[in-house]
């Protein structure tokens, strides 16, 4: 448990490190530390609180979510993917300078409304489900639209035929 912000300044992990169930609600600085081997930070807590993540960098997140990714840990390399994706938004968020950047930004953001970075499955499912209503309903005014415009051109045809069939009498 550490109480204050964990800082790893120019400090070289030689060997295999861990983080094991670690408490780090205070956040994490691995920016300018050099990682020779693994990290294992199974287990860490708090690291996804707004404390947290005010005062730990993408680069940090970016650390973590690539020594899960090398033990081949997909499900915990995502989590902090959707912090290190966070975090990249927030910045562009404050730094839009050029056009790339305000493209950029709204990628980021869309991807955030729509899944919070593949975090969310509960977000895309209502998607599906509101696209599919939609559709449904439009095709089936299309539809009503069409079946009805047939009929109306059958009542025509019909009135027709028989008008020319009484006049010809």
């Amino acid at each position: 448990t550490f109480e204050k912000k964990l800082i790893f300044k120019y400090v070289t992990f030689e060997g295999y490190s861990h983080f094991m169930n670690a408490y780090l609600g205070q956040g994490l600085d691995l920016d300018y530390s050099n990682i020779q081997n693994e990290i294992n930070f199974f287990g860490v807590q708090q690291l996804n609180t707004e404390q947290a993540k005010k005062n730990t960098s993408q680069e940090t997140y970016r650390i973590i979510k690539h020594n899960f990714e090398k033990i081949g840990n997909k499900i915990e390399a995502n989590k902090y993917l959707a912090l290190e994706l966070e975090k990249r938004k927030n910045t562009l968020e404050k730094t839009q300078k050029n056009y790339r950047e305000y493209l950029d930004l709204f990628v980021f953001k869309i991807n955030w409304w729509s899944s919070e970075f593949g975090t969310n499955w509960l977000k895309p499912l209502f998607f599906i489900l509101l696209t599919s209503v939609i559709t449904i309903c439009s095709m089936s005014i299309i539809h009503k639209t069409v079946v009805q415009n047939k009929a109306l051109l059958l009542f025509q045809e019909v009135t027709l035929l028989a008008e020319n069939y009484y006049c010809l009498r």
